[in-house]
């Protein structure tokens, strides 16, 4: 209210400490991406799910973590989750995450919460050697398009095999048409 005033407002997405909770707001189901990327991830029979957070520790990077780890308990799978540190220098988080990938059993399954993540993850696994998707598959949430500069390839990789980012494609389109939608209603 101390920003828009009277003017109808809808969120996309909001941050949980929105000062106005009574406003209104699509927000993505983070479960439902969760339980997509479980699915996904168990048609190569896993020898172990995995989950990488995105850097920033935000709501939305917990719930799918949480609910990943919920997920697989409740099936009798194992799991193991990439520990996040705040406020940690890119060069450190490659390295602990590269180590940490190499200690995975052969045939792992990781479910990065963004594709940002994700290209974290297959740039960590290039460098510490480890085939994706014959020694890990790697699942990302978002659908992002251009994702390719994150993957940390450099000249001397240039031809080497890149491998594709599998993603759980958010339906951002209808999120605006929901939240336009919401908008017109409030305007009545």
């Amino acid at each position: 209210p101390s920003l828009f005033g009277a003017t109808p407002v809808v969120y996309l997405d909001p941050p949980q400490r929105l000062r106005c909770r009574h406003a209104s707001a699509v927000m993505v189901d983070n479960e439902a991406v969760a339980r997509m990327a479980f699915r996904e991830l168990s048609a190569g029979k896993p020898a172990l799910y995995a989950a990488v957070p995105h850097r920033h520790l935000r709501l939305w990077n917990r719930e799918r973590i949480a609910v990943s780890r919920e997920i697989c308990r409740r099936n009798g799978a194992k799991f193991r989750a990439f520990p996040a540190r705040r406020d940690e220098p890119d060069d450190e988080r490659h390295r602990r995450l590269a180590a940490w990938l190499a200690a995975l059993p052969p045939r792992s399954a990781v479910f990065a919460a963004n594709d940002e993540a994700a290209a974290e993850v297959l740039a960590a696994a290039r460098a510490s050697r480890i085939p994706v998707p014959r020694a890990l598959t790697v699942l990302g949430a978002d659908g992002s398009e251009d994702i390719s500069a994150e993957t940390g390839d450099s000249p001397q990789n240039a031809l080497a095999p890149r491998p594709t980012l599998s993603s759980i494609n958010l339906d951002f389109e209808l999120a605006g048409y929901l939240a336009a939608k919401t908008l017109e209603e409030r305007m009545k």
